[in-house]
């Protein structure tokens, strides 16, 4: 935690069966695929892909902490910096899912950025699957606990920008919470950010 400088480097996980990471209920107890982390004072960057021959679930966790988040991404939660993919390429069997947390501030991201991640966040994100859904699921209900696939975050001050394509063989189920802030979002910016947010989608 809490890494200073500047990490970069393409990530690729291919997994026959399922890919799950769910955070813990401890503080700052997280769990992500990207460069970074909590507190990560630098610039982050590097191609990801991630295929599954089966479902892909990212889980924010559960009450106990705060800051214990999920993310598919570069970035982290304070994470304060400039981040970029040329692509974030994620496709599965099954279905994709990103849940909120019950912790304060566990959000669960497919993007670049995350809760207060200042900093310009650019990259290309394509999402498929060829036979499940995409849910996005914020009814953790942990406060600030949002669910984003797009670049940028809670309170993640700077400019967004880069295409999402999302090609899915199923359905899409977006659920707000009732906390402050659980909101499911499909696009760059987020709730309280200041910058410009671009891209088609």
């Amino acid at each position: 935690m809490s890494a200073v400088g500047s990490h970069s480097g393409d990530l690729s996980l291919v997994a026959t069966g399922a890919i799950d990471f769910s955070a813990g209920a401890a503080s700052y107890a997280y769990a992500q695929l990207g460069n970074g982390g909590a507190l990560a004072m630098g610039n982050h960057s590097g191609g990801i892909k991630v295929k599954s021959g089966g479902t892909i679930d990212f889980d924010g966790g559960g009450l106990g902490g705060y800051y214990n988040y999920a993310q598919l991404g570069h970035g982290g939660i304070q994470a304060r910096g400039n981040h970029s993919s040329a692509l974030i390429d994620v496709d599965a069997a099954g279905t994709i899912s990103f849940k909120g947390g019950a912790g304060y501030m566990a959000y669960s991201q497919l993007g670049l950025g995350g809760t207060m991640a200042s900093g310009n966040h650019s990259g290309v994100i394509e999402v498929g699957t060829t036979s499940g859904g995409l849910v996005l699921d914020a009814t953790g209900n942990g406060s600030g606990s949002y669910v984003q696939l797009g670049n940028g975050g809670y309170d993640a001050d700077g400019n967004h920008s880069g295409n999402v394509t999302v090609a899915i063989a199923g359905g899409l189920v977006q659920r707000s919470g009732t906390a402050s802030g659980n909101s499911t979002q499909i696009g760059h910016g987020g709730t309280y950010v200041s910058g410009t947010a671009s891209g088609d989608i």
